[in-house]
Order: structure tokens, then C-alpha cells, then sequence
């Protein structure tokens, strides 16, 4: 069987195509389509994340300096640490349920706060050169008081 296809001149597909600015971020979508590779080849996905940006939900004692965009964060994120994965393309985070010192807590993570996703084993995914124009301010210092404690001979 055959078919009469019409194609329309490339100058008019051009103008149709969609501008690079309205087109969604691709990040999402990399960081699941490496977490799902990492897991078809039985390997144990990990990410490392920056803990300088808003929205970002784990433990307290991870954080750090909220304002300091060197701390990172080491995560497990393979099935038998965490529970309920979802990746939210659209709103460009990802969530799930993860233990913690043994209690359970909801952790979010902007996606734009992901520095790496990669197998625990072999090292093998990708690292991405972070942007740091949201991260928050940082937190003012406390300056300790003067120690009241002396040195006794």
C-alpha cells in the first residue's frame, strides 16, 4: 500500500518550531531517566545535593549553613532506602519518604538542587555545573559570648 505524504517546506517548520525559551527545563527529566538506567542495571542510585536552596525538605541536621553553597548532602535514593518516590517534571522536584536516625521523614528536592545522580558502584551518571541564583541568603551568624571558663594552675 502506498501513501501520498505532503511535507510542507522547511522554512514554514521553522517558524512552527518551538523557541528554546518555551521549552520545559530538561534537567528533570535527566535526573529520572538516569535513576531508572541505574536501577536496570541493578546498580544503586545516589544523588549529592546542595542544601543552599529554597523549598529543599530533609532533616535539620543535614542543612548545614543554609547559606553556604559548598555544603552538600550524600543521598541514597535506591529502593531499599527510600519509600514513594515521585519526580514532579512540571514543578521540577522530586519526593519521597526516607528514614533518618530511625524515624521516618518526607523529603522534597528541587531538582535544581541536585549537583549529581550516580551509581553508588561504579560511578558511572552525570554532574551538572549548579547555579546558585535562588539559593537563600545566608543565615547570620551567632558570635559565641565570651567563654566564661578560665585556665586554672
Amino acid at each position: 500500500m502506498t501513501r501520498n505524504m505532503s511535507f510542507e517546506p522547511l522554512e514554514q517548520q521553522e517558524e512552527e518550531a518551538p523557541i528554546m525559551s518555551e521549552m520545559k527545563d530538561t534537567k528533570p527529566y535527566i535526573v529520572k531517566a538516569l535513576y531508572d538506567w541505574i536501577l536496570d542495571n541493578g546498580m544503586t542510585p545516589q544523588i549529592i545535593i546542595h542544601t543552599c536552596f529554597s523549598g529543599l525538605d530533609i532533616p535539620e541536621n543535614l542543612k548545614g549553613d543554609m547559606g553556604d553553597v559548598h555544603h552538600r548532602v550524600l543521598l541514597n535514593i535506591g529502593p531499599s532506602a527510600i519509600a514513594g518516590l515521585s519526580f514532579d517534571l512540571k514543578g521540577g522536584d522530586m519526593r519521597f519518604f526516607a528514614r533518618f536516625s530511625g524515624s521516618s521523614y518526607g523529603v522534597r528536592i528541587p531538582i535544581r538542587a541536585i549537583e549529581s545522580i550516580y551509581s553508588k558502584e561504579t560511578g558511572n551518571g552525570h554532574v551538572w555545573e549548579m547555579e546558585f541564583e535562588d539559593a537563600q541568603e545566608p543565615t547570620p551568624s551567632v558570635t559565641p559570648a565570651r567563654n566564661h571558663l578560665r585556665i586554672v594552675k
